[in-house]
């Protein structure tokens, strides 16, 4: 079984993910260049699959 803390890091290491993906979303919303579009879009695509990875579904409730 995992400690708090290790706990903690995952949390912590999720919301840092979870932070970009919206970042990313936010700035293809917000639009540009078709080459800016494409580039945000692959770095979010990149994070989501890192998200999908660190098995952060686990602590999804955990973050905010």
């Amino acid at each position: 079984m995992a400690s708090a803390g290790e706990r903690e890091r995952k949390i912590e290491r999720c919301q840092f993910i979870k932070d970009k993906i919206e970042y990313y979303t936010d700035r293809r919303r917000g639009g540009g260049s078709s080459g800016q579009m494409r580039s945000w879009q692959s770095q979010r695509n990149d994070y989501k699959q890192r998200y999908r990875d660190e098995n952060c579904t686990r602590v999804r409730t955990a973050l905010k």
